[in-house]
C-alpha cells in the first residue's frame, strides 16, 4: 500500500495545479457570461463587425469584467508569474490567460479565453507555443457556454480546429 501511494503522491501537486487552472477558467467564463448578460450580450460595447473599433488592453478588459472575481484568479497555478495583489496593480505580466472579446454567447463553440501560451500565424493558424510556458504544447480553453476543455485534450491541431469551428467572423485576442 505504501509503495502504491508513493507512486501517486509526486503527481498530486501537478494534477491539483491543472485542476485549479481549469476551475479558474470556468469561474472566469461564468463571470464573463454575467458581464455580457448585463451589457446587451457583449463583452465589448464595440461592434465586432467593425474592426476599426478600439479594443482595450487586456488589463482594461480584465478590470471591466473582473469586479466580481478575485484578481488572483487571473494567474494559472502553473505560471511562474506572481498574481496581482489588487485590481490597481494588474498588468500584462500577471495575467495567465488570453481573452476573446468577440466571443459569441449564443454560440457554445465560441472560444472565450485560454492559456497565454497561444500563438497565431499570419495565415490565421492557432497553435500552442511551448516557449511561452504553462502547459507545454497543450493548453486549456474556455468556451462562451462556460465549459473548459482541459490541456491534456487540447493540442495545437485541436486548438486550431476549435477556433475555426465557431461562428465568429473575428477573433481579436487580447494577449498578456
Amino acid at each position: 500500500m505504501v509503495l502504491l501511494a508513493s507512486l501517486f503522491l509526486p503527481t498530486l501537486p501537478v494534477q491539483r495545479a491543472k485542476l485549479n487552472c481549469n476551475l479558474q477558467l470556468q469561474m472566469i467564463a461564468q463571470n464573463c457570461q454575467y458581464y455580457a448578460n448585463t451589457n446587451d450580450g457583449k463583452l465589448l460595447r464595440a461592434d465586432a463587425s467593425n474592426l476599426t473599433n478600439a479594443v482595450p488592453s487586456i488589463e482594461q478588459f480584465c478590470q471591466a469584467i473582473g469586479p466580481r472575481l478575485r484578481v488572483s484568479l487571473l494567474v494559472c497555478p502553473q505560471d511562474t508569474r506572481k498574481p496581482a495583489s489588487d485590481w490597481k496593480s494588474l498588468n500584462r505580466t500577471n495575467i495567465s490567460y488570453f481573452f476573446n472579446p468577440d466571443a459569441g454567447f449564443n454560440d457554445p463553440l465560441s472560444i472565450l479565453a485560454g492559456d497565454r501560451n497561444i500563438s497565431v500565424s499570419a495565415q490565421g493558424v492557432y497553435t500552442w507555443n511551448p516557449a511561452l510556458g504553462l502547459h507545454g504544447d497543450h493548453g486549456n480553453v474556455a468556451f462562451a457556454d462556460g465549459h473548459v476543455e482541459y490541456a491534456l485534450k487540447v493540442d495545437s491541431a485541436r486548438l486550431d480546429q476549435f477556433f475555426h469551428q465557431g461562428g465568429n467572423p473575428t477573433n481579436r485576442l487580447l494577449l498578456p
